[in-house]
């Protein structure tokens, strides 16, 4: 019983907002419809569309309405919304429902599922936001047309930003392709890299023509081959295999190597100098005692 007094008072309480509205708040072509179970507002538009449901508006007649309920064409409904503006169910201020199923924030005709068409305003940037309690890390997404170019932006909290169009994107903590666990590297592959060129930053190794350097006797570096079956101060093949290689470290060892083997060539043709000098000495002498 009481919620059938409940039922009629809210029902009377609806038709007293819509029809007050009515005669004060809507331009003359609007109607009102009570068929008994609810309460339409019409609004017929100079296209022939339609929108129908709850307008709210300034009593002063200023804009924006307030509205939500349903829009269509000649005769069949295209979306619900719930917007505000001086025409809400067109206006792309609020949220849009297609009936073909595509929702549409920010305009009144949504291109995909989901369509979010952000504010045209670089200050203020920002066409998704996710928040949570407790975190001061958000993520969002939007477009950003400034002085810097027009991008795709995609932020997943602290230095973590993605960039598209070609412009820069920075990665906070280290990076895994192909893997979940990247480790302390900054970026782990798992698979191949192809790449134009690389470059790497290190350590060179000139200190080889440094006067006071230690270039090993030949007799050392023979030695070591024998035993070990590799040059020294370079992994051996089950070391490599094992634990791959530093290119940049690899890089400077194997210049090392080059710049002792010119060290040795460098010796090899003073003593090869000498040798012939000594030679052409002995050959002269015993020319003068044939």
């Amino acid at each position: 019983m009481h919620y059938k007094k409940l039922r009629i008072t809210v029902f009377i309480l609806f038709v007293h907002m819509a029809m007050g509205f009515s005669q004060n708040q809507f331009p003359t072509d609007s109607d009102v419809i009570i068929d008994g179970q609810s309460v339409v507002l019409k609004m017929p538009s100079t296209s022939g569309g339609w929108a129908r449901g709850f307008f709210f508006k300034d009593p002063t007649g200023t804009d924006p309405w307030l509205g939500f309920g349903l829009k269509g064409g000649s005769t069949d409904p295209e979306a619900f919304f719930i917007a505000h503006g001086a025409s809400p169910w067109n206006s792309g201020n609020g949220l849009y429902i297609q009936d073909t199923g595509n929702v549409g924030i920010g305009t009144s005709n949504p291109q995909r599922l989901l369509h979010i068409e952000q504010a045209e305003d670089p200050s203020t940037d920002s066409a998704l936001l996710i928040s949570e309690p407790n975190n001061s890390q958000q993520i969002t997404l939007h477009l950003a047309d400034n002085a810097n170019g027009e991008y795709g932006y995609l932020g997943l909290g602290g230095e973590t930003r993605l960039r598209g169009n070609g412009e820069p994107s920075v990665f906070e903590g280290n990076v895994g392709i192909g893997t979940t666990d990247p480790g302390t590297w900054k970026l782990a592959v798992n698979g191949k890299i192809r790449a134009t060129e690389i470059k790497v930053e290190t350590g060179w190794a000139d200190y080889v023509f440094e006067k006071d350097y230690p270039l090993p006797p030949l007799e050392a570096v023979e030695k070591h081959i024998v035993e070990k079956g590799h040059l020294m101060n370079i992994p051996s093949a089950e070391e490599v295999a094992a634990n791959g290689i530093e290119l940049g470290e690899m890089n400077r060892l194997l210049l090392e190597k080059i710049e002792e083997l010119t060290l040795y060539v460098i010796q090899l043709k003073t003593e090869n100098d000498k040798l012939r000098e000594d030679v052409d000495k002995i050959l002269k002498t015993a020319e003068k005692q044939n």
